[in-house]
């Protein structure tokens, strides 16, 4: 839901806004959260295909990925800091979706 679209819906629903339930837009974010997203969503995941479970992303090739983004070495700790909590709010809420899921019948 885009920040236009809760705001419609508030209307019509008749309720007061709340800065909390505000979706984020790109836009609001500052540059270096954002790149920080754009090489995270660039990282491939990790299931355990036998549980089902998610693991969270693979960060073998990070390094590959901050090279080709210009990180420098003295910003890859921030930048690295910044993709383990999206990596976490992440894989919490997948696990949670997939604990949901209802099982498949063959």
């Amino acid at each position: 839901m885009t920040a236009e679209q809760y705001l419609d819906m508030c209307e019509m629903l008749g309720t007061e806004p709340s800065d909390e339930d505000m979706p984020v837009e790109q836009e609001d974010l500052i540059p270096e959260i954002l790149l920080a997203y754009n090489i995270y969503s660039l990282l491939s995941p990790k299931f355990d295909s036998f549980n089902g479970g998610y693991y969270g992303k693979e960060y073998s090739n990070l390094k590959t990925l901050f090279e080709m983004y210009e990180v420098s070495v003295k910003e890859q700790k921030e930048y690295f800091k910044i993709i383990l909590i999206l990596d976490s709010i992440d894989t919490e809420q997948i696990n949670a979706r997939l604990k949901n899921k209802p099982a498949q019948s063959n």
